[in-house]
């Protein structure tokens, strides 16, 4: 016998908020992130993003980090 882990995976969805362009040029995302599980399941959350302008990307910019403000109850 092989077992076999059983392995699921989730998809992140954005929807545009607001955005703030910064001092150094860089600009912070507001979105609302919904998470969708392997198990049917979904959540919504905030998130928060930093991009900076990439003239080598194809679309212009690079993500520095992009936080999601998980509630304490969802951890």
């Amino acid at each position: 016998f092989v077992y076999i882990i059983p392995r699921g995976f989730t998809s992140y969805s954005h929807e545009y908020i607001s955005s703030t362009v910064n001092e150094d040029g860089s600009t912070t995302v507001y979105t609302s992130v919904t998470l969708d599980y392997h198990d049917g399941e979904s959540e919504t959350f905030d998130c928060v993003s930093l991009f900076v302008p990439n003239e080598a990307s194809a679309f212009g910019y690079s993500i520095i980090r992009s936080d999601i403000q998980y509630n304490a109850q969802a951890v």
